[in-house]
């Protein structure tokens, strides 16, 4: 087996049309099938941690159970919000009738780097509102090439954030609070 595969599931394991959820190295992998086709994605909603294998699988995506995001099961794409990020996919393969998982040794979605402004384009996107639909904004021209100067307009001084997740966990005084912030300063 090569290095970074995993031995996750025997293929009769996986049912038609159904999801499955396995660990792979250190990674929650949601494991789905059609015919003799696997498809590996995270199993873990970027939203808030839900667990997707719990979710309900709809004409090729899956539906979070706790906020209702949607994702792409073969490719792992953001197809709703409130996630503002796709879900990591793997290379998954079916050999002597085990489903095996490739996990790289460094997680590209756990280490992404600020896209810099390209230099020729003196365009400029303002967006009004720096909540999560704002952040969705500026996320989705970075991810359909724009390389502008995007500004986000707010009347706060902090990192876009999931205002829902103030109200349901810090106003009532539980945890949880701290995943409140829907990306990272760069």
């Amino acid at each position: 087996m090569p290095s970074g595969e995993h031995d996750v599931a025997a293929l009769g394991d996986v049912p038609l049309r159904g999801m499955v959820e396995v660990t792979a190295g250190s990674e929650n992998v949601l494991l789905t099938r059609d015919g003799d086709a696997v498809y590996a994605v995270g199993g873990t909603c970027p939203h808030a941690g839900g667990p997707l294998a719990e979710g309900i699988r709809q004409d090729g995506s899956v539906i979070c159970p706790w906020h209702k995001a949607r994702f792409c099961l073969r490719t792992g794409a953001l197809l709703d919000p409130p996630a503002v990020d796709a879900l990591p996919r793997f290379a998954a393969r079916v050999s002597a009738g085990r489903v095996l998982v490739s996990i790289p040794a460094i997680q590209a979605s756990k280490a992404v780097a600020a896209e810099p402004v390209r230099a020729g384009d003196s365009r400029c996107f303002v967006i009004v509102g720096a909540g999560a639909a704002g952040a969705l904004a500026a996320q989705t021209l970075r991810e359909a090439d724009f390389g502008g100067r995007i500004v986000m307009l707010d009347s706060e001084n902090r990192v876009p954030y999931d205002r829902t997740v103030l109200s349901k966990y810090v106003l009532s005084g539980q945890p949880g609070g701290e995943k409140s912030p829907l990306q990272t300063q760069e």
